[in-house]
């Protein structure tokens, strides 16, 4: 890695005060050709002056080549095979242009090898680095009494010599031998009919006899005597660099704002100096146009491609690709302040192109097939075309004209623009093309130019006419990106690994600008502020959009992040029904995280309150409601995302630690394990019903409405996962012979796999939904930490730890093998806080038998396979002969349970403020409500099972129910709590608070475990079997 730290002021320098100098500062090498190169680029084995100079003096360090490299003889250096006999010696010794006159060249070889197209001999512009191609071209240069003209014309008033040389009118016949030959004096001096010619500007006696010609400027007409003005203008289109006014006999050129005429037809651009700025595989460098001077920016982190630069900020961005994401970043120009605006897998992001009027970036991602619209703090990105867009590659803005350009390289390859606004989507060019890859305007003359790898050569389109012209295809081998300024264009060629450049408009004067070895050159830019229109009018200067704020036509237009949609007034963003998410609850937080985004996934707190200890996790797609449950306040409750409404749907759970829920039939499912239960009800919380009451231990369930099943995860001495029919019937045993500790289990409906994770061997497993009683489970991975949730969701897989505050998931579409991480940045202060997931994505759709007129049930459906349903009524209750409609079971209602308007509820629902009977029954008269025998009746009215008296936990809401409590005796292996609750041993100082009041994990230094346990260094007790067992139980003490 080049470090720049002793070049930065330099640099900085060189930019603030324009052209400097030909002598090199201290932090600069001479190179001795006009270039300077940062210093800490000597012996580094790159040939950075393109003289070797830097190199000179340094130990070979190269000793074979690989077979694609030439070796120089002298051992010192390997370069690339194309650059054998180009002209240019590239080998310390110049090994490589020895022994070349046997190369092919249809051209014009130069005196030093290398190969120029044919025309280009004698054209009078120096095409060969050692400019032998205007040798011996005829003519003498400097010399009194000849002047070099662009062809011996006698109308132009020049008399040819037999050997070459042109003669003004003036040496003819003028008694003195001019021509080596004497030409010039020949017999044909004795007859002179000028006086009778009557030209119209001069004459003179030739070899046959007196001729008209007309002066420079002017052209001799069909009469042979009469003159007319040449209009130099429309003869030859690039005698000047921008504007050209004719004038009789000559003409003139005139500069745009912000340049001056360096000659009769050159326009410059005034200071500063101008910059170019280019990308490696491995780096970002700089060159100085004026002075020459050369510079690493900064490391490429995979490698770069697109790069841009921002002088408002004096900030460079650049596109940085790998297999598996694409990054932007950014950084000042000296290097420092390294910033990554967004990271974004399965994307392929290869140019960016600045907007600088609204600051916005337009990026291409080839592998999603759009183009992107960003700020420059990479918050927020839009996709701002996705239709008419096949493999997009290089992109330009105009800001000016409110117009995108790019070049789109797939099964049909085109030059294309619209607005900046998305809109208004054009073919410019769609034929004769093959891969367009860079593409730049020059704004001085209208002109889009690009490059074509397969093809190899540059090209422009005039943009006013639509006429396209070929620039230069000799010499081009594979061209990837270009840049234009002043009369030259710049363009990287991956074949040669150079960065050359010609004349714009004529594609000669063509140089070699400088060479990587082995690294190819990527994206190019050139920045100067002539480049900028300064004065448009920014209407987006007062952040008028809730997210970004692009160009459209006279104004603005507001766009949204993806995900998000423009809501009616056109500025503000609301979240899609299509966008997909991930929540994690953390304790009495829940966070939501876009993983899909462009961009680093960010969590996001929701603005919600009144939680407790959330324990399960479900999404209702439909409604974009999130179901949870809430251990403890002992009830499942629901939140809107969107408008973050709550509400109760179901009171008086116990343990609930699985939940999931059916879209079609808007059901919701859960497994309660202080109850052995597997329960349902509608969204609403109507339609109690209890599927199932003999489950051991159940921790988790999964729904697979395709098949009519679901999964139950249950732990305990013989952990096991058995299926059954929807309805709770048809149990079936996965023969499962490993499951240790498993804590939760997930159904992927798109990959159709059956997920589950064991906290003890510490993996994540599947199977096949269609072999889940025949086939292998798959460790998908395997997790040191202490896994306490898993989901899967859409090819992906997610999960979190008690021990880690993030969210850990891969993609097995892509690759399964890349473990990502999203850390929450957590706040709670229990560092081994219970944390579960859901991935909120569409389902897909799964018509059902419950669907339409709740089946026909009086109170519960429950779909049964794909096509059958069974309709459940609620406790106290039993279903009719007609296995539809509902009757109150013998008349009366069960233990625990009250009548409700023909119903029965269970007592626990009975002046808990939420009504559950049609009437109302249950919520009036609390005050003198009489329960049931088998109830505790609360002070406050309420009735709660008396088996719930003195359990330690606050049931009736006012604490009657464990007033004048008399403590339990809890077993050996038990912990008491304050309030008389007793916890498992080992739930002592684990990081999570298990009793009532949190006593659990209080003064966890220093505590003595009882026999059969053995103390961890965080004061944890653990039973002795479980030491030495090649599974950490302990949880490490974070906070020192």
């Amino acid at each position: 890695m080049k470090s720049t730290a002793c070049a930065v002021l330099a640099v900085v320098a060189l930019y603030l005060v324009g052209d400097v100098s030909s002598e090199c500062p201290q932090a600069w090498f001479d190179c001795g050709n006009g270039r300077c190169v940062a210093m800490f680029w000597r012996c580094d084995g790159q040939n950075d002056c393109g003289n070797h100079k830097d190199e000179t003096g340094c130990s070979a360090t190269q000793s074979r080549c690989p077979a694609d490299k030439f070796a120089c003889h002298d051992s010192s250096y390997c370069v690339p095979q194309i650059w054998v006999c180009d002209g240019e010696a590239d080998c310390h010794d110049s090994s490589d242009e020895q022994d070349c006159h046997s190369s092919n060249c249809t051209g014009y070889r130069c005196h030093n090898n290398e190969c120029i197209p044919a025309p280009w001999r004698c054209d009078h512009t120096e095409d060969c680095i050692d400019a032998s191609d205007e040798l011996d071209c005829g003519g003498a240069k400097n010399s009194s009494t000849t002047t070099v003209a662009p062809r011996c014309d006698v109308d132009q008033g020049r008399f040819p010599c037999l050997d070459g040389q042109c003669l003004l009118p003036s040496k003819v016949c003028d008694g003195r031998k001019d021509c080596s030959d004497g030409a010039d004096e020949g017999s044909f001096c004795k007859v002179n009919e000028c006086s009778q010619k009557k030209c119209s500007q001069g004459c003179f006696v030739a070899t046959n006899g007196s001729t008209c010609y007309c002066n420079a400027g002017f052209r001799l007409m069909a009469d042979h005597v009469s003159c007319a003005d040449i209009d130099e203008c429309v003869e030859d289109p690039h005698v000047c660099s921008h504007g050209c006014i004719n004038s009789p006999g000559s003409y003139s050129c005139h500069c745009l704002e912000g340049y001056q005429l360096a000659d009769k037809s050159f326009c410059k651009a005034r200071d500063p100096e101008p910059l170019l700025v280019f990308s490696t595989t491995k780096e970002i460098r700089g060159l100085w146009l004026r002075s020459n001077r050369y510079f690493e920016i900064h490391p490429a982190e995979a490698q770069a491609v697109g790069v841009e630069f921002d002088s408002d900020q004096h900030r460079v961005f650049w596109t940085d690709v790998s297999t598996r994401k694409s990054s932007i970043h950014s950084c000042r120009l000296d290097g420092s302040d390294f910033k990554t605006l967004f990271s974004a897998e399965k994307t392929l992001l290869e140019d960016l192109s600045l907007d600088w009027v609204t600051n916005n970036l337009y990026i291409t991602d080839s592998l999603v097939k759009r183009i992107l619209v960003c700020a420059t703090d990479g918050v927020s990105c839009s996709a701002l075309i996705t239709d008419s867009v096949d493999a997009p590659r290089a992109i330009i803005v105009n800001p000016p004209q409110k117009v995108i350009y790019w070049t789109d390289w797939g099964s049909r390859p085109a030059i294309m623009h619209a607005s900046m606004d998305g809109t208004n989507i054009q073919q410019l060019v769609s034929t004769d093309l093959g891969w367009p890859n860079g593409l730049t305007l020059d704004h001085t003359t209208n002109r889009l130019y690009w490059c074509d790898a397969k093809l190899s050569r540059l090209e422009y389109l005039e943009l006013a006419t639509l006429k396209r012209d070929v620039v230069m295809n000799e010499d081009v081998f594979h061209p990837f990106a270009l840049a234009v300024f002043e009369d030259t264009v710049y363009w990287s060629d991956w074949a040669s690994y150079s960065l050359d450049s010609s004349n714009k408009r004529t594609g000669k004067q063509h140089h070699r600008v400088l060479r990587e070895n082995g690294h190819h050159i990527m994206g190019v830019h050139v920045y100067h502020p002539v480049l900028r229109q300064r004065g448009i009018q920014n209407p987006c200067w007062d952040n008028p959009c809730d997210h970004i704020c692009v160009l459209s036509g006279d104004s603005y237009m507001c766009l949204c992040r993806l995900g998000y949609k423009l809501a009616a007034n056109k500025h503000s963003c609301a979240v899609t029904k299509d966008f997909s998410f991930v929540i994690v609850a953390e304790e009495d937080l829940l966070y939501k995280i876009d993983l899909n985004r462009v961009g680093a996934p960010v969590p996001v707190t929701l603005p919600v309150s009144n939680l407790g200890m959330i324990s399960a996790l479900a999404f209702d797609w439909s409604n974009q409601t999130l179901h949870y449950s809430d251990n403890r306040h002992s009830i499942l409750s629901a939140i809107n995302v969107n408008s973050f409404e709550q509400w109760t749907v179901h009171n008086h759970i116990g343990s609930v630690f699985g939940i999931d829920f059916d879209v079609t039939h808007q059901l919701l499912y859960w497994v309660d394990a202080d109850k052995y239960t597997l329960e349902a009800c509608h969204a609403n919380g109507s339609g109690h019903a209890i599927i199932r009451d003999d489950l051991r231990r159940p921790v988790g369930v999964a729904l697979y409405p395709f098949a009519g099943i679901l999964f139950v995860l249950s732990a305990g001495e013989k952990p096991t996962i058995t299926s059954y029919t929807m309805d709770g019937q048809n149990p079936r045993v996965l023969p499962l012979s490993t499951l240790l500790l498993p804590v939760s289990i997930s159904v992927d409906l798109v990959a159709r796999t059956l997920v589950w994770a064991d906290a003890v061997r510490g993996t994540i497993e599947s199977l096949d939904l269609q072999k889940v009683f025949t086939g292998t489970p798959f460790i998908v991975q395997q997790v040191k930490a202490h896994i306490s949730s898993v989901c899967a969701a859409h090819n992906e897989i997610h999960w979190t730890s008690r021990d880690q505050a993030s969210l850990e998931y891969i993609d097995r579409s892509i690759e399964p093998s890349v473990h990502r991480h999203v850390s929450l940045r957590s706040t709670r202060n229990g560092t081994f806080s219970r944390r579960v997931i859901v991935a909120a994505q569409a389902p897909p759709f799964a018509p059902g038998p419950c669907g339409q007129n709740n089946g026909g049930c009086s109170h519960t459906c429950l779909p049964v396979r794909t096509t059958d349903r069974s309709c459940f009524c609620p406790p106290g209750m039993a279903l009719n002969a007609d296995n539809t409609t509902c009757r109150v079971e013998n008349g009366t209602c069960r233990p625990h349970e009250l009548p409700c308007a023909g119903s029965c509820i269970a007592a626990t629902d009975w002046c808990d403020g939420h009504q559950d009977c049609s009437d109302n029954a249950d919520e009036v008269s609390c005050g003198s409500a009489t329960c049931p025998s088998t109830d505790l009746t609360c002070s406050n009215g309420r009735c709660i099972e008396k088996s719930w008296q003195c359990d330690g936990y606050n049931d009736c809401g006012d604490s009657s129910d464990e007033r004048n409590c008399t403590l339990p005796t809890c077993a050996s292996h038990q912990y008491t709590c304050g309030s008389g609750v007793c916890v498992p041993l080992y739930w002592r100082c684990d990081g999570s608070e298990d009793c009532p009041d949190g006593d659990d994990e209080l003064n966890c230094r220093g505590v003595r475990c009882p026999s059969g346990h053995n103390s961890c260094a965080n004061g944890q007790c653990i039973p002795q079997d479980w030491t030495c067992d090649g599974h950490a139980d302990f949880m490490p003490d974070l906070a020192h």
